[in-house]
């Protein structure tokens, strides 16, 4: 089932650690911001115990994202602009990182579209931190990338780079692309 949603929902994408998350929380109030499904996931699942849940088992890992994906899409009040950081087409770069089927993913970001103009932010190596939950070699984070990558342009999106700035700038450089 195809779901077409509106040129007013936009995703931040990129490596962890390239700033997404910076942005995303200095971007206007009139603007619903929609944090990262997979460290929502991750702490969910560390709540209830589970300390490994993405690398012990990524298709239920998965499944947990793309609930959760889901539910923000659901939640999205149709008359405002809202920015994800990360969607479902994350997914799908995600599967091929993990090595299992794409195909699942593929199809369900197919059948609900984001706005066509996806904002990239490339890995910063200068800002990346490694946490609890992100803990990413370089190596890893060249893989996903271009994962990433790969799985944006394979779904017809457009990346726009998102340049290498404070974050103040990197703010105004999204909120001029979506006419804020």
């Amino acid at each position: 089932m195809s779901h077409k949603m509106s040129q007013r929902h936009f995703i931040f994408t990129g490596p962890p650690g390239a700033g997404k998350t910076s942005v995303l929380g200095v971007l206007p109030d009139d603007v619903r911001t929609v944090p990262e499904a997979a460290r929502r996931v991750i702490a969910a699942q560390r709540a209830q115990g589970d300390q490994d849940v993405g690398d012990a088992d990524p298709l239920r890992f998965l499944a947990l994202m793309k609930d959760q994906c889901l539910a923000d899409i659901a939640a999205a009040p149709p008359e405002t602009i809202n920015v994800y950081d990360r969607a479902l087409p994350d997914l799908v770069a995600y599967a091929a990182f993990f090595g299992v089927p794409r195909a699942p993913f593929i199809t369900l970001a197919q059948g609900h579209r984001f706005a066509p103009r996806v904002f990239w932010f490339a890995a910063w190596p200068d800002i990346y931190v490694t946490d609890e939950d992100r803990k990413a070699t370089p190596h890893e984070l060249a893989i996903f990338s271009d994962a990433l990558r790969a799985a944006y342009l394979s779904l017809d999106y457009e990346l726009i780079n998102v340049p290498r700035a404070s974050v103040a700038e990197r703010a105004a450089f999204v909120a001029r692309h979506i006419e804020l």
